[in-house]
């Protein structure tokens, strides 16, 4: 329990640092939740817009590259 105190204070101490790493991450979800929430607002469902949005833009690429998982070098 100790550790993983300590892992959570190192966190909480480099939180900043933490959401640098994670900008990427953050402006891609950012982006596709804007999106959706347009669709919804066209589509009238939530659940259509969000399968519609998977569809047209291909969001676990752009995922995969916000986590650094693929190379953008490789399409």
């Amino acid at each position: 329990m100790r550790r993983y105190l300590t892992i959570a204070a190192h966190l909480w101490r480099n939180r900043i640092e933490f959401l640098r790493a994670l900008r990427p991450v953050l402006v891609a979800y950012v982006w596709h939740a804007a999106w959706v929430a347009l669709l919804t607002f066209i589509l009238r469902d939530f659940t259509t817009a969000a399968l519609a949005w998977l569809v047209f833009c291909n969001a676990g690429r752009d995922a995969a590259l916000g986590y650094g998982f693929i190379n953008q070098r490789q399409f």
